[in-house]
């Protein structure tokens, strides 16, 4: 019998569980490892912060796929992987062999390549703990105006500035950090709709590398200093 292990539980993890749902695999004992019980799914997460969902509305509870898969089900965090050993450990220092691996983890941030942005921002990923901090912002911000940077020129950085717009409404100062043209990748015609959906939303668009951020403020390029109580990367 070979030794499946099944590390993260991203989208094509999910699948695979799915499909061990309608036909077991024969020959094969089958572990998934993942830090989270739930994904989020990260297409709805401006949704949410918006307030147009709920967290169950955006969220794959992954125990009962598990279950219904037959794979055993461990929460935990691969820190190391010995490929020659075929082993992985995780945060507690739980060694795990295998025959077969499948990875599917996703996405992280580099939470260093900002000076200072590891002990005063918010990162995006993983969503979970995002989401689990942003409550606490949108708790504060109950109690008095916020100013919000979000920092990103792509389409996830102008649906969060939205959503956050949305979810705080007009006291709060809100700006985007772009370096580059906003929403690069994408026509001139959908650049221009992006530019005035944020104007009508009182966005703040900032042309620039953000160089550093600070305790109250977002550095942008050599000396650009930007007021902010929540920045977002």
């Amino acid at each position: 019998m070979k030794n499946v292990l099944l590390l993260g539980a991203g989208h094509a993890q999910l699948s695979v569980l799915a499909s061990l749902g309608q036909q077991r695999m024969a020959g094969g004992d089958i572990l998934l490892v993942t830090a989270h019980p739930r994904q989020f799914y990260s297409g709805m997460v401006p949704g949410l912060i918006a307030g147009r969902f709920g967290e169950d509305d955006c969220a794959i509870d992954v125990v009962p796929l598990a279950k219904a898969a037959g794979v055993h089900l461990r929460i935990g965090q691969a820190t190391a992987l010995d490929a020659a050993a075929r082993q992985v450990t995780l945060a507690d220092g739980e060694q795990i062999g295998y025959d077969v691996l499948s990875i599917n983890t996703g996405p992280v941030q580099d939470r260093s390549r900002i000076p200072g942005a590891r002990e005063h921002a918010l990162f995006v990923r993983p969503i979970e703990s995002f989401i689990a901090l942003w409550k606490q912002t949108r708790a504060i911000a109950d109690e008095r105006p916020l100013s919000v940077v979000v920092i990103g020129n792509g389409a996830a950085g102008v649906e969060l500035m939205l959503a956050v717009r949305a979810a705080l409404g007009a006291r709060a100062e809100l700006a985007i950090v772009c370096d580059g043209a906003l929403l690069a990748t994408y026509s001139p015609r959908v650049q221009h709709k992006a530019l005035a959906a944020l104007k009508r939303a009182r966005v703040q668009v900032l042309h620039g590398r953000c160089t550093a951020i600070e305790r109250k403020h977002v550095i942008v390029g050599p000396s650009m200093r930007v007021v902010c109580d929540v920045p977002i990367v």
